[in-house]
């Protein structure tokens, strides 16, 4: 009971803090070809016919570039043949500053306190270009259980979520960088502690949030925010997340959480159809991550207490296994490298491990600083002076043991 009782609370919070432990390795004649693939639901004209479709994903293999290499990778790297050519930056005089963004102009978007205890937290930007560090807001109200999150940051607008703990309310944002004017979007009272994954196309911001209006069973909803209209558009009212623009359509996990079933769903903006394209059934057979970028859709299974690594071929109807462990969170991508924190494998390491993967080479940079943000035009990251382990809690951004590094991206 306890077990299964976990595995609904991770897929109530939009299928956030999944895991995997990074270095198992796994067989091609042990993967599992049992889940089932259901046909179309609303076809329009350019889809695959929905048998052909289902005989596709049915039939394929499921591959391993080299069995004897982490991840399937071809080569394992140090971090510094791709980190060798950055910029460093002292963290700002008298003020603690925690980086979360990275925009592709090159800024840092963060949490920063001037206080001991969090009680004089604000949102603020560091200038990896400039070096110019800028206070943006104030925390609303007590700040010691309160928290920002960045959901996107484009042309020279923020959209930001400002979350109090104490009382329940998130607040979202939308900011004007030009103006320094900002608004609110959207409010939702009486969260929990929850995880928002945000993507965004052209014209807007997909992202789902903790609706309390909604029924028992679906409390997280996906909704489209319209930069031209300032309007939301409820996109799916069952309870959903990991929203992902990929090759001119989105992609969400949506979750039958009485079923137990949990389905990677395909939606045409311009058409309004939703199409069912994998599906899995069973509390040890569930989808619990998607994550991707222009040219990359990754999908996490868990499976037996594992979770599975899977690169999607949205063209040719396949799914490639990658990779598999137990632990895994903060999973980031960006220009075809992803990020994620997970099983220390670093000797005497204190903090989660920072690992680095480019997707379109199957490269893997071993990598031993700390925090990496991804944008479509950078990395940035947290450049240790001293040894993991030699930094106490609560110290790691002071100028005697890291420095903020930034390096631009071809």
């Amino acid at each position: 009971m306890l077990k299964k009782a976990i595995c609904c609370l991770v897929l109530l919070i939009c299928f956030a803090f999944i895991g995997l432990k990074i270095f198992e390795k796994l067989s091609p004649n042990s993967q599992d070809n049992d889940q089932q693939i259901i046909s179309d639901e609303n076809k329009v004209d350019d889809q695959t016919d929905s048998e052909a479709h289902a005989e596709n994903l049915n039939n394929y293999p499921q591959e391993i570039n080299d069995v004897n290499n982490y991840f399937g990778i071809v080569e394992t790297l140090d971090s510094e043949a791709l980190l060798n050519d950055f910029v460093t930056l002292e963290w700002p005089a008298d003020v603690y500053f925690s980086p979360l963004y990275l925009s592709d102009d090159g800024v840092v978007y963060g949490e920063a306190d001037r206080s001991e205890n969090r009680s004089a937290l604000f949102l603020a930007s560091y200038n990896c270009n400039t070096g110019e560090f800028k206070e943006l807001k104030n925390m609303d109200g007590d700040s010691i259980y309160a928290s920002f999150k960045i959901l996107i940051a484009y042309e020279n607008n923020l959209i930001f979520e400002e979350y109090n703990q104490a009382n329940g309310i998130a607040n979202y944002y939308m900011y004007d960088l030009d103006t320094d004017m900002y608004k609110v979007i959207k409010q939702s009272e009486n969260v929990p502690p929850h995880y928002n994954i945000a993507d965004m196309d052209k014209n807007g911001l997909m992202f789902n949030w903790y609706d309390d209006l909604s029924t028992e069973d679906n409390k997280y909803i996906i909704t489209y925010y319209s930069f031209a209209t300032n309007e939301f558009e409820v996109v799916e009212e069952e309870n959903s997340g990991h929203p992902v623009y990929h090759k001119n359509k989105w992609y969400y996990l949506r979750e039958d959480k009485e079923n137990m079933i949990t389905q990677l769903i395909q939606y045409d903006m311009r058409t309004k159809t939703k199409t069912v394209i994998y599906e899995t059934t069973g509390l040890e057979n569930c989808m619990i991550g998607l994550y991707g970028d222009a040219n990359n859709l990754i999908l996490m299974i868990n499976n037996n207490s594992l979770t599975k690594v899977y690169k999607v071929d949205v063209e040719k109807d396949k799914i490639f296994y990658y990779f598999e462990g137990e632990w895994i969170e903060a999973v980031n991508i960006k220009n075809g490298m992803m990020t994620w924190s997970g099983t220390k494998t670093i000797e005497n390491r204190s903090r989660p491990q920072n690992y680095l993967l480019d997707l379109n080479t199957d490269i893997h940079y071993l990598y031993a600083d700390s925090d990496l943000l991804l944008s479509n035009n950078g990395i940035a990251w947290i450049d240790l002076k001293k040894p993991d382990n030699e930094i106490a809690k609560g110290q790691l951004s002071i100028n005697e043991n890291s420095q903020l590094a930034y390096q631009k991206m071809n």
